[in-house]
């Protein structure tokens, strides 16, 4: 959700687009100006087709642009589809989230792929969750019920 904000608060490309099409429509209107008054060359009429063709891929581009920020998710949808893919295929969702799990003799860590390439200081990686938990276990030759602290970390 943050990533679609920020891209649409400051689509740059859309901008320059638009201000390059502006160029060429003043550019194609000094032409025509200068035909009317009668300068009409082999460059001018070559010229002319010139910014007529970029104009029409800069119309174009600013339509493909313009269609890419009128898709717009809202965060109810982005929910239920994360619902409804771990109720029908929660494996896939697994495999596609989770890089991997490393386990060790008092701890898990769970390491998840994600769009997030840096983390908030500027490091490759980091902890989002830590909890230390109390996790009881039987011996099966034993009466004794035993605790051990086991920590659990999730990583990206």
């Amino acid at each position: 959700m943050e990533m679609q904000e920020k891209q649409l608060q400051s689509n740059t490309v859309l901008n320059l687009l638009i201000k390059e099409k502006r160029n060429t429509d003043n550019s194609i209107q000094n032409i025509m100006a200068a035909i009317e008054k009668g300068v009409i060359t082999n460059t001018t009429t070559k010229r002319l087709k010139e910014l007529e063709s970029r104009q029409e891929e800069l119309e174009r581009q600013i339509l493909i642009e313009r269609s890419n920020q009128a898709v717009k998710l809202k965060e109810s949808d982005i929910r239920e589809f994360y619902k409804q893919a771990i109720l029908s295929e929660p494996q896939m969702l697994i495999n596609y989230f989770v890089k991997e799990i490393i386990l060790y003799d008092d701890k898990i860590e769970i390491y998840f792929n994600s769009p997030i390439k840096t983390s908030p200081d500027n490091n490759q990686g980091f902890s989002f969750y830590s909890k230390t938990i109390k996790l009881a276990y039987k011996i099966p030759q034993r009466r004794n019920i035993y605790k051990t602290e086991f920590a659990i970390v999730m990583r990206i």
